[in-house]
């Protein structure tokens, strides 16, 4: 009886020895270390692992594997980690060793995203933004678009931003990449751009545009008539009146300035379409007498003799008379010319806004031949003139350039 208790308790001091020998499972400290070791991904920054929910385990010390799935919660500044591993483990001689840790495709795998200040700070950094002097406010978020990892991801963000000058409705695209030091911008760009105005265009910019449309029209001098401005309508309308000076005339416009507000921008500009011209009317400087002396071709041996007096010149009628006469004479082979002398009274109509004054005087008829004459007065801004056409010609002679001739008329009265 002795010698069985003896063997008994030998058995047993084996067995806890061997049981003693076997490497317990790793704990979750040991486990922490390995997956920090291990997983490339946490080699992108120097992440904190706060700690890890061992979700299911499966240990088999008879052929030395252990199969876990875990959350690992961990932080880096701002970021927040919550991420799902499958684990593998094989017991050596030296112990348990982590083989394989992958990324668990039906666990959890969150990692939180630049926070509101970053994207505000990166928003004010955006050259539109900082270039406009614009503040944000009603910052939103919008949608994420996130890659299979999460190290990079797309945020569309919409907010309102606005200066003295300008309120803008703004939709953003930024692109972020987690790097060593967190969540870097790599991208932003506009989607969706909304301006109001607050303000008409400057001054200064109206000035300026003013004065070099004013030298390149000619005119004399210009000044602002009116002004109509509905902000909530993105409209504004300058008018002007402008006077040019010319010899016979003065000319008035009515000068339209309509500033473009570009509601992608938020900013007024001034264009070559932006400045509308219309002549309003003429002022003709007409009234006196006006008169012209020649010789007649084709022989040259006939003087002509027109004068004319013009009376009131109106919105729409120019009155005038006057007399128009040529002498008889004889040409070389003894031919006579016979002369006239006409007199005209004239009521002519024309529009306000005409750069051209044309009218009829008189037809003459030659006192000896069948031949007449026509005698027309052609007025623009600087030039007064009278045109006379030899209708059937004279004995077969015609003028030069064909059957007509054009003289000046010089005002010698008022």
């Amino acid at each position: 009886m002795k010698k069985i208790l003896v063997l008994s308790c030998l058995f047993l001091a084996i067995l806890f020895v061997l049981i003693g020998c076997s490497p317990s499972e790793k704990d979750k400290n040991d486990i922490i270390k390995d997956i920090k070791n291990h997983s490339g991904f946490f080699d992108i920054q120097d992440i904190e692992i706060n700690k890890i929910n061992i979700i299911k385990r499966q240990t088999n010390k008879a052929e030395k594997t252990d199969y876990l799935y875990v959350t690992v919660f961990a932080h880096f500044d701002d970021i927040e980690y919550e991420l799902g591993y499958y684990l593998t483990y094989n017991l050596y001689n030296d112990g348990w060793v982590l083989d394989n840790i992958e990324r668990d495709q039906e666990g959890v795998w969150v990692i939180s995203k630049a926070t509101e200040e970053q994207m505000l700070t990166d928003l004010y950094n955006d050259y539109f933004i900082q270039g406009k002097g614009l503040s944000i406010t009603n910052l939103s978020v919008n949608e994420y678009i996130d890659t299979d990892e999460q190290t990079t991801y797309n945020v569309y963000l919409s907010f309102d931003a606005g200066n003295d000058d300008v309120f803008f409705v703004l939709e953003y695209s930024l692109s972020y990449l987690l790097m060593i030091d967190g969540w870097k911008l790599i991208n932003s760009s506009i989607t969706r751009s909304h301006a109001m105005p607050l303000n008409t265009i400057s001054q200064r910019e109206i000035d300026n545009n003013i004065a070099e449309y004013t030298q390149k029209q000619g005119y004399d001098s210009i000044s602002l008539n009116d002004r109509k401005t509905d902000l909530t309508d993105n409209f504004d309308e300058l008018t002007y009146t402008a006077t040019k000076r010319l010899y016979y005339v003065d000319e008035i416009y009515e000068v339209k300035l309509i500033p473009i507000f570009d509601q992608r921008q938020g900013e007024w500009s001034i264009s070559s379409y932006s400045l509308i011209e219309n002549i309003v009317k003429r002022n003709w400087d007409l009234v006196g007498t006006w008169e012209a002396t020649w010789r007649d071709p084709p022989f040259y041996n006939n003087t002509i003799e027109f004068t004319m007096n013009i009376i009131e010149v109106t919105d729409s009628h120019i009155r005038a008379n006057g007399t128009v006469s040529k002498d008889s004479s004889k040409d070389w082979a003894g031919f006579s010319y016979g002369g006239f002398d006409e007199q005209f009274d004239i009521d002519a109509q024309f529009t306000v806004t005409d750069s051209r004054i044309s009218f009829t005087v008189v037809k003459a008829q030659l006192y000896a031949t069948s031949t007449s004459y026509t005698f027309t007065v052609n007025i623009t801004s600087d030039s007064v003139k009278v045109r006379y056409n030899n209708l059937h010609g004279e004995y077969g002679n015609t003028f030069d350039g064909g059957k007509y001739q054009v003289e000046d008329l010089y005002r010698t009265g008022y």
